[in-house]
Formats: C-alpha cells, structure tokens, sequence
C-alpha cells in the first residue's frame, strides 16, 4: 500500500473520476491536481527577482569598471585591491542571481507537483477525505496500490507441520 499524499499543499482543483475506492487508474494519469494559480504567480515573480539581480549585476560591473578606469588614471599599472575593483560586490551580485535561479527551479518544480500521478498502474484503496470547508486544502491522504504488489507472506513449505 501506498500513502498517496501531494508534496506541495494547497486546495484540490480536480480530481480524476477514477480517484474513488476501488477505482483503477494507468501509470502517469492525473489522480488529482491542486490549484497551480499561486505556484504560477511566485515563478512570475521569481523571474522579475532574477531580472532585478541581473541588473544590480550589471551596474556593478559598470561601476567596478569606471573605479578602475579611476584608479588607472591616478596609479598608473599599479594593481587594484579588491575594494577598488569593486570584486566583493560583484560576487554577491553573482550570488543574488545564482540564489534567484535556485527560487526559480525550486518554484517550477512545486509547480509540477501541483498535478499528482503514479508511476504505475494501480488501484484505489481509499480516496482522500475532503474537507467541509471547500477553501481548505486536503491534507489526509489517500492509498493505492500496483495490481502487480505481492504479499511478503509465503505459503509453508509442504513438509512443514504446524503444531498448535
């Protein structure tokens, strides 16, 4: 038997006809899917985070260019310190982007989520309870399990007697 409960929360929006107990479903068909439009809404706004760390990124390398443009002027081949470079800000600049792309992944992958399937065909042992409140998100889980799961229980062996 499998737990079938989602990795992500939030309120069902569909749910398959064949999602009841006893019911049989195919490998990767829709048991149940929960509403996408905040998942949606927060990779939107990731992508405008990364837009905005890319161009902190590009200012700051704009300005790291003009310091030593400035420091060339007045020191001639003399190397810059790291300051002057502006190199710090530029790694965390770097940071903030590779930080707001790992949002990103991280958002698109709940999305995905949102849509729940099985790697196997199966069947439904018992479906999820719904609440009364229709705005609150399903949290207790269904089961199922593949027609092919065999007991861990063997047969005895036919020279073995049992005694009481």
């Amino acid at each position: 038997n499998i737990a079938v409960t989602p990795q992500v929360s939030g309120r069902i929006s569909f749910i398959n006809d064949a999602f009841f107990e006893g019911g049989s479903f195919k490998k990767d068909e829709v048991l149940f899917e929960i509403e996408p439009e905040d998942f949606e809404l927060e990779i939107q706004r990731l992508k405008a985070e990364i837009a905005r760390a890319q161009t902190a990124y590009n200012l700051e390398k704009a300005e790291s260019g003009a310091a030593l443009d400035e420091w060339r002027q007045i020191n001639g081949d003399q190397k810059p310190p790291a300051l002057v470079a502006r190199k710090p800000q530029l790694a965390e600049a770097w940071a903030d982007i590779k930080a707001a792309r790992a949002q990103l992944a991280n958002a698109e992958l709940d999305l995905a989520r949102t849509k729940f399937t099985l790697p196997f065909d199966g069947r439904v042992l018992s479906p999820p309870r719904a609440s009364d409140d229709p705005r609150a998100p399903t949290h207790s889980p269904a089961n199922a399990r593949s027609p092919l799961w065999r007991s861990r229980r063997r047969a005895p062996h036919r020279r073995t007697r049992w005694r009481p």
